[in-house]
Parts: structure tokens; C-alpha cells; sequence
């Protein structure tokens, strides 16, 4: 549970990039978060002090009244987080939780510069959107995404992520990353 428990609290905000050379959709349009679909796969190399420390799968594995079930799983844990869009926003809450009180993961529409606060057991977090059309090259390919801050507390998160792939890389604090590795869709 060491290892998942701060990636989840990073997992509840992100999703969607392109791989290239998908071109850039032009003007703003209402994000298709296309990653939800079950049997959806992604497999992430978590690095720690740049040496690969483990695997996290993530695994679309239900649907039911417009809520996924998105499994989490490493070597040791398997925890399931519940997705769904309201509006344009992209929400989740973990399980256990209350639907009602889901956290938002990323606002529909954001601009850069634009931030949100995302609550949660853990307390509250404040998001930050920095950049958008970022290049990022990882093990899984090279995609066109948006890049992210997380702040809670004194710990800052960077996140690239987007609304076809969801989150690519995850850099939390020390030196410590998540990184997409392959996915299935």
C-alpha cells in the first residue's frame, strides 16, 4: 500500500493525450475521455532514484450508469478508483467513497493557467493547469498532452496527462516517477 497511496492520490486528477502525429483539435472543444472504456489497459514503470522499482497496471474492468471502475494494481495492492464525467469535468472518488463526493480531476474547458481545488481524505490539493500541447516522450511513445501541478502541503506533483490516454507521467516529490511503458488501446 506504500508505493499506491501517493499515486493514487495523483491518479484522481488526470487523463488524455495524443500520440503524435495526431494533429491538435482546433478551438476549444468538450474533452472525449476516450480512455474510458473497459478493458482499457495501461502498464507504468515506477522509477525510484532511477532505477524501475515496480509496475502499476491500470485496468478499465467495469461499467455501470455512466460510472468506470478503473483497477489499480502493483505487486502487492490491488485498490479500485470509480470515474465519471459531469458536464465537461472528468471526477472520481476512491472505494469506499460516496459518489457525491467525488473529487474533480480535471475541469472540461481549462485554459492554462487555470486551477481547481481537488478535495480528498488526504486533504485538499490545488491544480494548476501549466501548459498545454506539451511534447512528452516516454517508453510507450511520443504524445501530445497537457502538463499539470499538484500542490498538497509542501509536496508538488508535475503530471502529464490528457483526455484520450489519461495520465503519461507522474513526477512526485523527491525522486520518485511514474511513467507509461505500453497500453492497449
Amino acid at each position: 500500500m506504500k508505493k499506491i497511496m501517493p499515486l493514487l492520490l495523483v491518479l484522481l486528477i488526470h487523463t488524455a493525450c495524443k500520440k503524435e502525429p495526431a494533429a491538435e483539435p482546433s478551438g476549444s472543444q468538450t474533452p472525449s475521455y476516450s480512455f474510458l472504456k473497459t478493458g482499457n489497459r495501461w502498464v507504468f514503470d515506477f522509477v525510484y532514484d532511477g532505477t524501475i522499482y515496480d509496475s502499476l497496471v491500470r485496468t478499465v474492468t467495469a461499467e455501470s450508469e455512466g460510472v468506470f471502475t478503473i483497477e489499480l494494481r502493483d505487486r502487492e495492492n490491488t485498490v479500485n478508483q470509480y470515474y465519471f464525467v459531469e458536464q465537461d469535468d472528468l471526477k472520481m472518488y476512491a472505494e469506499g467513497e460516496d459518489k457525491s463526493k467525488a473529487q474533480l480531476i480535471i475541469r472540461g474547458g481549462a485554459e492554462e493557467g487555470d486551477g481547481w481545488v481537488k478535495g480528498g481524505s488526504a486533504g485538499e490539493t490545488q491544480v494548476e493547469l501549466l501548459e498545454k500541447g506539451v511534447m512528452l516522450n516516454c517508453p510507450a511513445g511520443v504524445f501530445t498532452c497537457n502538463k499539470y501541478r499538484e500542490v498538497s502541503g509542501s509536496d508538488t506533483t508535475l503530471i502529464w496527462s490528457g483526455p484520450e490516454f489519461s495520465f503519461l507521467r507522474l513526477d512526485l516529490p523527491g525522486k520518485v516517477f511514474y511513467e507509461l511503458k505500453s497500453k492497449n488501446f
